[in-house]
């Protein structure tokens, strides 16, 4: 058990806006918070919680249990009530938000080890904003559903198939309305992932996905993606490298697609797969010495049949957006 607390003082008043989605913002030139959290292990259940005040008058609690039901079957319980005027700059709780404010919610994660080599995996995030929020000008309700399974080869690879469900409400304003109402969306997506070690220098990633997004009163979108990464070093260990090629289609901005990429060291991002084109990229690493290091990445966005990239001071001409790092290090 413990107690934290923290002071942020500001240079500047920070005044709120005037916006729907801004009436419950932080107003002040300071800003306090203090904590009480705890965990406690009886058994095979281990037990965790934190309670939090902004000292302008909100407050979160997130408590939580992680509990082995059977020698193949474990849970993770997780309650979260994050206030409307709860405000902190440094807090990251678990949520669908990413203020840790107006959000109010529970989650319930279950893996089961089928076999030796077989995981099934699950969760459901049942959650609602009760004010107003980005899309949602009213209290809003939503939820998270997550099943992977996963067969594994040891210390070789894994084969997975994933199925997600998202469900939220959003704004709408129909004809002769002077005010939005909400409905529903879904967006579902599909993945099979299949990540093999062919030797000790070379592995091979493959991921084929797809979603379908559903909206009241608007016809349903389909987008998929699919990509070939493949993996090699040397057998000495100075050179590294891998490279990726993506196709992709995304009917809309709503089904588009997000991937984790490699890069140069210390930094890491996902790149976004939208309408329709390629996506390729290569690094390279290369040991000089036993203190001198270099990192390079080329990567590139092809868009067939398209004149321009982008909008306003970001726009380019021509079909492709490309991209290149070089890092060195000296380590002393």
């Amino acid at each position: 058990m413990g107690v934290h607390f923290n002071h942020t003082q500001l240079n500047v008043f920070k005044t709120k806006g005037n916006g729907i989605r801004q009436k419950a913002d932080f107003e002040g030139d300071f800003l306090r918070n203090i904590s009480l959290y705890g965990n406690y292990t009886i058994r095979n259940a281990y037990l965790f919680g934190e309670y939090a005040s902004s000292m302008d008058g909100g407050s979160a609690l997130l408590a939580g249990s992680m509990i082995s039901l059977h020698p193949r079957l474990s849970s993770v319980v997780l309650l979260r009530d994050y206030k409307k005027n709860f405000h902190t700059f440094y807090g990251q709780g678990f949520g669908e938000s990413d203020n840790s404010s107006n959000e109010q919610g529970a989650y319930l994660g279950l893996t089961y080890q089928l076999g030796r080599k077989l995981l099934w995996s699950n969760y459901a995030d049942i959650f609602r904003f009760p004010g107003a929020k980005y899309q949602a000008d009213t209290l809003s309700t939503g939820a998270d559903f997550f099943s992977q399974l996963s067969y594994m080869w040891y210390k070789k690879g894994q084969l997975s198939l994933r199925y997600r469900n998202r469900l939220k409400q959003v704004n709408y304003q129909g004809e002769g309305q002077t005010e939005h109402g909400l409905v529903n969306t879904s967006k579902q997506q599909f993945r099979v992932e299949f990540h093999y070690r062919l030797s000790s220098i070379w592995t091979i990633r493959s991921r084929v996905e797809a979603n379908l997004f559903q909206k009241e009163y608007q016809e349903n979108s389909f987008g998929y993606m699919l990509y070939q990464d493949v993996f090699w070093k040397s057998s000495a260990g100075k050179f590294q490298s891998n490279i990726r090629v993506a196709y992709f289609d995304a009917a809309s901005y709503d089904n588009r697609i997000y991937a984790y990429e490699q890069d140069v060291l210390y930094a890491s991002g996902f790149g976004m797969y939208n309408t329709r084109g390629w996506r390729m990229y290569f690094n390279l690493q290369y040991r000089l010495s036993r203190h001198l290091q270099v990192w390079t990445k080329y990567a590139v966005y092809y868009y067939p049949g398209r004149e321009s990239i982008g909008t306003g001071l970001d726009q380019i001409e021509g079909n492709r957006k490309s991209e290149v790092k070089i890092q060195l290090r000296r380590q002393l």
